[in-house]
């Protein structure tokens, strides 16, 4: 993400059910300049950068990651931009029970607590 200082890097997720499946959307929306459309779906490959005049640094991996990892719980990435208003990258996941088969499935129980920040 490519915000400027005072920016906003925004976070959002909820559930949605659509044809009796459940979906975990998580949006992360920056203000900072947009992408260009014809190199949104660049974003994702391997060490892929957009070209940039500032000094920031990146390496190209960290959307690459995601998208290979979203993959494996067969969810979906995308990501959405307007040059003047900054990106929004989306991830959906399945995460109905039906959603994968039993040897796909982790019996293992995890306690974690949530933080919820709201403004």
């Amino acid at each position: 993400m490519f915000t400027p200082t005072g920016g906003v890097i925004a976070i959002s997720a909820s559930i949605v059910n659509v044809q009796n499946q459940k979906f975990l959307n998580m949006v992360v929306q920056d203000s900072g300049r947009g992408i260009l459309k014809y190199l949104l779906e660049k974003i994702f490959e391997n060490y892929y950068q957009v070209e940039r005049k500032d000094e920031s640094e990146g390496s190209g991996i960290g959307l690459a990651l995601t998208k290979v990892l979203v993959n494996m719980h067969k969810g979906s990435t995308r990501a959405e931009s307007d040059f003047v208003r900054g990106t929004r990258f989306i991830v959906e996941l399945n995460v109905s029970e039906s959603a994968f088969c039993k040897d796909e499935k982790s019996n293992e129980v995890f306690d974690y607590e949530l933080l919820v920040i709201d403004k």
